[in-house]
């Protein structure tokens, strides 16, 4: 299956679904912005001849990309990292394990898009749309906290930031800034700056700087994403 056709029948068919739910289309990734500032976004992924749909919940107060993949949606069907189709499948034959390759046409590719989508992601966003929710699905299905490597995502400050739960905001600042040495270098020298006046401004209490931080995070986040 080659993937830039795969593109071409999937994304076509997949945006009139969620067009008329308000989600937009950058090349192969979809995204909306809820009433209540959650981000939720997804992606046709195709490689090698498989192909899967991936997810991402947000805040509008985090940082942001269109094109950022996110999790397999199968993390919400059964708690899995497998894709949609796979091209490989395997069987047991006189007791022998025998492997061999499945041939998926795109129609059928594209509706085992297009049922994952109506049985699992549209039900799922349509539970996300509140801060509340999404924070707790994020946490449950799409974070490093669900496999045990982290104690808290950095997804977090923007959920505690759009709750007004600025005690638990200095809570997860404090996490990062205090295990500092085990974060990606490259990644920690663009934040480090960041975080830390963020902390000290919810130390001491400085509502503007707090406000400030707030609406710069979600200008950006509405550039990015067109709204």
């Amino acid at each position: 299956m080659l993937s830039f056709v795969f593109y071409a029948f999937a994304c076509k068919e997949i945006e009139k679904i969620v067009k008329p739910l308000g989600f937009k289309k950058y090349n192969r990734f979809f995204y909306r912005i809820t009433d209540d500032g959650v981000v939720q976004q997804f992606c046709l992924l195709c490689l090698r001849g498989e192909f899967t749909i991936r997810f991402r919940l947000n805040s509008v107060f985090c940082d942001n990309d269109k094109t950022n993949e996110g999790a397999e949606i199968h993390q919400i069907i059964d708690g899995t990292n497998k894709w949609l189709g796979e091209n490989v499948a395997m069987s047991i034959i006189n007791g022998m394990t025998v492997y061999h390759h499945k041939q998926v046409s795109y129609e059928e590719a594209v509706g085992i898009c297009k049922d994952a989508l109506h049985k699992y992601l549209l039900p799922y966003f349509g539970k996300t749309q509140d801060i509340k929710n999404a924070h707790k699905f994020m946490l449950e299905n799409d974070s490093p906290v669900k496999v045990g490597t982290k104690s808290f995502d950095a997804r977090e400050i923007g959920f505690y930031l759009l709750e007004e739960n600025y005690g638990k905001v200095k809570e997860v600042l404090e996490y990062y800034i205090e295990n500092k040495d085990k974060w990606n270098k490259r990644w920690w020298k663009e934040k480090e700056t960041e975080y830390r006046e963020l902390y000290d401004a919810i130390k001491n209490n400085d509502i503007n700087y707090i406000q400030k931080y707030k609406k710069e995070k979600k200008r950006k986040t509405c550039s990015e994403f067109r709204v």
